[in-house]
């Protein structure tokens, strides 16, 4: 299990990278995919969380690993919209903690901004 999790957060992070390498023919597109991306590190909480084989420690730490991903690709403003939308749901719906939500927020890229 620990190498699926690391594989599926690997083939996340190239898209990642490979969304900000492309030029798009409008915001719109940007946008689009750039949410479409970042929802299946939403998606991926959704499975840890209700993952039963995982002890509640080992799902902490991989929920902060995937919102470390998410984290380390938020630098700009849609970037930030696309996060807090996906971390209120998460939070709204007791998927995540608040420490989870404070993991998060310490390790933004733009919070050498603040």
């Amino acid at each position: 299990m620990e190498k699926l999790h690391q594989k599926e957060l690997d083939k996340i992070n190239i898209l990642l990278n490979e969304y900000y390498k492309k030029n798009y023919q409008n915001e719109e597109d940007s946008f689009c995919e750039n949410f479409k991306i970042k929802n299946l590190l939403k998606n991926m909480i959704i499975n840890i969380a209700s993952d039963i084989s995982l002890s509640e420690n080992k799902k902490t730490e991989r929920i902060n690993e995937v919102l470390k991903l998410l984290a380390e690709n938020t630098g700009c403003v849609e970037d930030s919209q696309i996060a807090e939308k996906i971390l209120d749901d998460l939070f709204n719906k007791k998927i995540i903690t608040q420490k989870n939500y404070d993991y998060y927020y310490e390790n933004e890229n733009t919070r050498r901004w603040k």
